[in-house]
């Protein structure tokens, strides 16, 4: 699962953070269900990533990003082909959890 933030920017990936993946119903699913890689593209000077990861950061959303979107979940399978995409949802984590399992479908 990739998932594409702008944690000090974002209004809804700050809440996305906050109330999913934080939430324990999310971290006990990751951790049986998915590999998690988060890619943050922050705008304050004080939360600058490095310039190799902001490259790394640049190159992923370039592949599978290219609309732009904040945040953006990207379910890929072990081969990197695009399973689903979705975005923030004013839902509960349990509800949430089942969005993400039915883009496998």
């Amino acid at each position: 699962m990739l998932i594409f933030s702008g944690s000090d920017w974002c209004a809804p990936c700050i809440r996305l953070d906050k109330n999913i993946w934080q939430s324990e119903a999310f971290q006990k699913e990751a951790t049986s269900q998915w590999i998690l890689v988060k890619a943050n593209f922050p705008r304050k000077k004080a939360n600058q990533l490095s310039d190799a990861q902001t490259e790394h950061n640049r190159i992923l959303a370039e592949k599978y990003n290219v609309e732009g979107s904040f945040p953006l979940v990207v379910l890929l399978d072990n081969t990197g082909k695009v399973l689903g995409k979705m975005g923030f949802k004013n839902v509960s984590p349990e509800e949430y959890i089942k969005m993400i399992h039915s883009l496998k479908k």
